[in-house]
């Protein structure tokens, strides 16, 4: 299996905190990742969901002061929901510190749209293995803590047909294992107040 991402220079991401100062995230700059194959970390494939298990914990006890995972819950056949956070202090006794911004990437909410997780799971990378090799990096870990679920469908991830960029019949992969679009059922306040 074969990860293709088209041009990683596209993969800009710009951030914007309370202080005022600029991070970029400059994905063609991967020196410092080859480190990456000492640790195990395939950068070529999808990860199955036994697999992003076995990563997400090599993850945190490879990075303990850095990272801290937990389950937000399980999918519908069972399979993880991570929640992986990753800041210099998450590992405090007392907790995060109050007014330290949050940011929050969610991917593969259609289970069939998969470069998001791929890219998750590159970013969990990235960050632990160029903290204290890139200045950008480790001002941002310093000030921000960052939350990032690799995938809120691994089900439908499960389901989907590599190599098929079109959606399946019946959009098999695209929902969750209840056949629901993830994307079109947010719980809505109006509807619940009304039920009332």
């Amino acid at each position: 299996m074969t990860l293709i991402v088209p041009s990683l220079s596209l993969l800009l991401c710009h951030v914007t905190l309370s202080t005022a100062a600029d991070y970029y995230f400059d994905f063609d700059d991967l020196t410092g990742l080859e480190d990456a194959d000492s640790a195990g970390i395939d950068l070529q494939r999808y990860y199955n969901s036994t697999e992003l298990d076995a990563f997400i914990l090599k993850t945190v006890k490879s990075y303990p002061h850095l990272v801290r995972a937990e389950t937000i819950g399980k999918s519908v056949q069972g399979r993880n929901l991570w929640a992986v956070e990753i800041t210099h202090d998450v590992d405090s006794p007392d907790g995060r510190t109050l007014m330290k911004p949050m940011f929050k990437y969610v991917a593969n909410m259609h289970g069939d749209e998969t470069v998001g997780y791929a890219l998750m799971v590159f970013l969990i990378q990235y960050l632990v293995l160029k903290d204290g090799k890139d200045d950008r990096i480790t001002q941002l870990l310093n000030s921000t803590d960052i939350y990032i679920v690799p995938s809120i469908n691994p089900d439908g991830f499960a389901a989907a047909k590599e190599g098929k960029c079109d959606s399946l019949d019946g959009y098999v992969g695209r929902k969750n294992a209840h056949g629901v679009d993830l994307n079109r059922n947010f719980p809505d306040q109006f509807e619940y107040e009304a039920k009332k």
